[in-house]
């Protein structure tokens, strides 16, 4: 891999960041659902999201079914995110990767770190609280 450059199954072209979303309906979960790229210029505003989902709830869901490329600068946001969550009894869970982002996740180790879960319903379920004691 050539100095610079993310992972994933596109070439490194120029960013705007992602659109992101977001829905905290719920009190306890809020469900982020980035768009486009995850790299040096979209991982900022994610890694944001995740700050602020980490201060004001226990439970994220992050929605990567719409990301394109992962970037490790994409990987730290997730990563650290997670820390804080766990660090209050919290959790991050990912849902619905694609292909090649899924591969990122699973070449990165973060596989191995983060529950990752095909869909977003399935993401929520193990996510909250309430949901993993009933089964």
């Amino acid at each position: 891999m050539g100095r610079g450059r993310g992972w994933g199954a596109e070439p490194p072209q120029e960013s705007k960041g992602p659109n992101l979303s977001e829905d905290t309906k719920d009190p306890e979960i809020t469900i982020l659902r980035p768009q486009g790229r995850l790299d040096l210029a979209g991982a900022p505003s994610l890694d944001t999201l995740l700050s602020k989902a980490a201060a004001t709830h226990r439970f994220c869901v992050v929605d990567l079914s719409q990301i394109a490329f992962l970037a490790s600068v994409g990987i730290r946001a997730l990563l650290h995110a997670a820390r804080d969550l766990n660090a209050k009894g919290g959790r991050l869970v990912l849902s619905g990767p694609t292909r090649e982002v899924a591969k990122v996740l699973a070449v990165s180790g973060v596989a191995a770190l983060l529950p990752i879960v095909p869909d977003l319903a399935e993401a929520i379920r193990l996510a909250k609280p309430d949901a993993r004691e009933t089964g």
